[in-house]
């Protein structure tokens, strides 16, 4: 059974019809069931088909209703499948530029996006918001630049600028959850360079920070909600201050407060571990300076002696001298060893989808401490962190399944780590985005992006 003897997509080929054929509902149930039921050697002419062709029935979200029918290509920008949430978000839009589906393409969706995706599945317009590692985004004679990171500053979203102009309750919730999927695109570094081949040496490159489109619009607006009714900018807001429903833990939940320099208690919080105080009693390190933060530390150092030891007498100078001229010198010799095929290239990927995870602000943050890592390496603006594998007996190597860890707490996940042949289970078992773990005989919270656990059980426990 081919498909040019069942339908011809000809009626739809150039988006002319002034109105939905009474057999449109037959005909997306037929294309549904002709991808499902051919071999794939013919589902590929058949899709590169259906991309092109203006098959989908929308109209205007500015539009009373859906009477007035516009026809729109598979994914084409703007077009989007309606739902409470969203309607809400484009109330009084008045833009011509974003589509709902018509109800008879919504419900038949499911039977569609199988194999062909017909619908947007984010606000997220003027890059890929998938795309991880660098982002080329101009490539001109002479004029060359990439984002990092996952960042691209083309990044908009649709309705922002509209919704911040007509901000409420309801409008700054949902905004506030589509920015936890997105933190890398609020805002980031870019590199520039004069010559494209530069762009790949980029250690030797210098780092600008920048906004996206969507960073620029949410720093400018006052948008987040306070107490008394009124409207605050980012800036002068606390992550543990707003108000219910916005969600305040995890690491996206900081990413986007660092992002938008909300203020986040995480570091009080932190400094209150060290010092054995809570975080009210630390709270004044807000307002510190760094005069006053070095000192504080260097009280805090000052409370456990390093042992003194006792002065070395004559004797035993002599005595070690001598000891030194007896020991052996090193030797070397050629051993066969077995080593896991293709495990840099495995730790590479690994470390891009790390990056991209759980680098905010310009700072690498470790899943168990919570915290930045402790040093960047000699000549480099890299941190430095462990990649480990976090499920240690799968069969392949996955690159969600490594944890990003500072190297006390990498040794200690390895080394000291009373559930290590329980991991998969906890993982397998975790609600939300933290693992409780045992290191060393003391109970730690293993964090996790929502991405990466979501991926982590996908991939390493499928």
């Amino acid at each position: 059974m081919t498909f040019s003897k069942k339908v011809t997509l000809r009626r739809y080929h150039d988006g002319s019809l002034k109105q939905i054929p009474d057999s449109y509902d037959d005909d997306l149930k037929f294309f549904g069931s002709v991808l499902e039921k051919v071999s794939q050697e013919q589902k590929s002419p058949l899709l590169e088909c259906l991309k092109v062709t203006p098959f989908v029935a929308s109209y205007s979200v500015s539009a009373a209703n859906h009477e007035t029918q516009l026809w729109k290509k598979p994914r084409e920008t703007g077009v989007l499948a309606k739902s409470d949430e969203l309607a809400m978000w484009f109330h009084d839009y008045p833009g011509q530029d974003v589509f709902f589906v018509h109800p008879i393409v919504q419900a038949n969706l499911d039977c569609l996006t199988k194999h062909l995706p017909v619908v947007a599945d984010s606000l997220v317009v003027g890059c890929n918001p998938g795309q991880l590692g660098v982002v080329s985004y101009l490539q001109k004679w002479g004029n060359n630049a990439q984002g990092l990171n996952g960042f691209d500053p083309r990044a908009d979203m649709l309705g922002l600028a509209h919704a911040l102009g007509h901000i409420n309750l309801e409008r700054s919730h949902f905004l506030w959850h589509q920015l936890l999927d997105i933190p890398h695109l609020i805002k980031g570094e870019i590199q520039k360079a004069s010559n494209a081949r530069h762009l790949e040496l980029p250690n030797k490159l210098e780092k600008i920070s920048k906004y996206s489109k969507i960073g620029e619009k949410l720093v400018i607006e006052r948008w987040i909600p306070g107490t008394n009714g009124d409207w605050h900018h980012p800036k002068a807001c606390e992550l543990a201050a707003l108000p219910e429903g916005f969600r305040k833990e995890g690491l996206e939940a900081e990413k986007v407060a660092r992002a938008l320099e909300i203020k986040v208690t995480h570091e009080i919080e932190a400094l209150a571990r060290g010092y054995g105080k809570t975080p009210q009693e630390i709270g004044f390190a807000l307002s510190l300076t760094p005069e006053e933060k070095r000192k504080l530390e260097i009280e805090r150092r000052s409370r456990t002696a390093f042992p003194p030891g006792r002065a070395a007498s004559q004797d035993r100078v002599l005595k070690v001298k001598d000891n030194a001229r007896k020991v052996p010198l090193r030797t070397h010799e050629d051993r066969t060893r077995s080593v896991s095929v293709g495990r840099q290239e495995d730790k590479k990927q690994a470390r891009e989808y790390l990056e991209g995870e759980y680098k905010s602000d310009y700072k690498m943050f470790c899943q168990l401490s919570h915290d930045c890592m402790p040093f960047k390496i000699l000549g480099s603006d890299s941190w430095y962190y462990e990649a480990v594998e976090c499920v240690s007996d799968t069969k392949r190597v996955y690159r969600e399944n490594f944890l990003a860890l500072s190297p006390h707490f990498a040794a200690m996940f390895q080394h000291a780590n009373q559930d290590r042949d329980k991991m998969r289970n906890l993982i397998r078992e975790a609600h939300g985005d933290e693992v409780k773990v045992t290191l060393d005989g003391k109970a730690h919270v293993l964090r996790f992006t929502i991405k990466q656990m979501a991926d982590l059980k996908e991939s390493s426990l499928s």
